[in-house]
């Protein structure tokens, strides 16, 4: 090409140069218009839980959470808990192996799933072959994160109502330990467009600048988050048998609010537990299901400063 254009003319060949850039320039146009654009991810959907005796998260979930129990989507084996207006928690019975990570799934709401779906193709994320459409009428694909973990994408669908004695409706994180944290960022960070919400660590004794403990990053398009556990995924090698530190984090205007009604429910749980003041100025409330997986019942709005780092997001608001 570099040759051609020695044997031009000096006017012939800025002429060839221009027609020559502005075709690069339509190419990449064209290239970029072609290239699948992420939609929307709005927020947590679901939860599927693993539990032994589904009989006894009957009471925990439904009598004193107040999350009303109805046929499940799909599988058998299973309790629905509708949350919020879409928002739900499934319990599974735990499979034979009984595995340590009770909390088996993750679904977020997007606003086109197909599209979702091929837009992560498009970025090099193996996905499946085909949306699937559930028996309540969402369409859905689940795949693995870069840490293992099964995560799902939704869209629509029917549900049964929420209750109106349930201490929250309104799911606002999910918190998972994590081992390739340069592939987790880059996945939820750089492909899905994930925001950062707010970092820090579990004490500051002995900290050492650089190495935190917790990594809240919010939806594109919404305020809820996930929480990256990186202390726990340096400190316990992978696959290693230990206690379940994945949770959930049902919102609540005030955790104190939340306690008293818990207390009044169920005496004996509320005398296992208390409220307390989290790094990031949230109030919480932990509970545990029969199987010991963590509902962290958590204030929407911090009542003070958070330690180590500010927020850099609007805070999630309650919700129907």
């Amino acid at each position: 090409m570099t040759k051609v254009m020695r044997n031009m003319t000096g006017k012939k060949a800025a002429v060839f140069g221009l027609a020559l850039a502005c075709g690069l320039t339509f190419a990449q146009s064209v290239e970029a218009q072609n290239k699948p654009v992420r939609p929307a991810i709005t927020g947590i959907a679901h939860l599927v839980v693993l539990d032994e005796n589904l009989a006894a998260t009957k009471h925990f979930y439904g009598d004193v959470i107040g999350w009303p129990a109805s046929k499940p989507l799909d599988p058998a084996d299973a309790v629905h808990y509708q949350v919020g207006l879409k928002q739900y928690i499934e319990v599974k019975t735990a499979p034979a192996h009984n595995p340590p990570d009770r909390v088996a799934l993750l679904a977020l709401e997007t606003t086109d799933v197909r599209a979702l779906r091929a837009y992560l193709a498009a970025n090099g994320v193996s996905v499946p072959p085909k949306v699937e459409r559930h028996a309540n009428g969402s369409l859905a694909f689940d795949m693995t994160d870069p840490d293992g973990y099964r995560i799902e994408f939704t869209q629509g669908g029917k549900f049964p109502q929420p209750s109106a004695n349930a201490i929250s409706t309104h799911i606002i994180h999910a918190g998972f330990t994590v081992h390739n944290v340069d592939a987790v960022k880059h996945f939820y960070l750089d492909v899905l467009g994930f925001r950062p919400y707010w970092h820090g660590w579990q004490t500051d004794a002995g900290h050492v600048d650089g190495m935190d403990d917790y990594m809240a990053v919010q939806v594109p398009d919404g305020s809820d988050w996930v929480e990256f556990m990186l202390s726990d995924g340096r400190n316990i090698p992978a696959g290693s048998p230990t206690h379940n530190p994945h949770h959930f984090a049902p919102g609540v205007v005030s955790v104190a609010a939340a306690y008293a009604i818990v207390q009044q429910r169920d005496p004996a749980l509320a005398a296992k537990v208390h409220p307390q003041q989290g790094r990031d100025g949230k109030g919480q409330l932990n509970l545990f299901d029969p199987d010991h997986t963590r509902v962290e019942f958590m204030d929407f709005q911090p009542h003070e400063k958070p330690c180590c780092s500010d927020f850099t997001a609007s805070s999630p608001q309650p919700q129907p």
